[in-house]
């Protein structure tokens, strides 16, 4: 039998050796993701038509700094979404460099 015919039959049974044995492994617990922080900005009540004019100034103030929280909160999620996003893309963009390589070893392989 010639090494061609050797190598022929040795690379599938070696990929299924290794896939069985990642088979028989216990697949890890999926990363825990973190949660979104509920949003604690307090609405200011609105006061009624017979308000006074104190009453009226305190409302309009405390508009501005629940403007100013939603901003911030707003803000913050969007950080935490991207980051999300980034962290998913280098995830898979370390798999396809992964099956990249698994290819180029299986196809350098072949080639007598």
């Amino acid at each position: 039998m010639s090494i061609r015919a050797l190598l022929a039959r040795a690379v599938p049974l070696t990929f299924a050796a290794i896939g069985s044995h990642a088979l028989a492994q216990t697949p890890p617990a999926p990363a825990a993701m973190p949660k979104v922080p509920a949003n604690t900005c307090a609405k200011p009540e609105i006061p009624g038509s017979l308000a006074s004019n104190s009453q009226v100034s305190t409302f309009n103030r405390q508009v501005k700094v629940y403007d100013e929280c939603l901003k911030q909160y707003v803000e913050g999620t969007k950080a935490l979404a991207q980051a999300a996003v980034e962290a998913g893309n280098k995830a898979v963009e370390e798999h396809n460099a992964f099956i990249t390589e698994l290819k180029a070893q299986a196809e350098a392989q072949k080639r007598p």
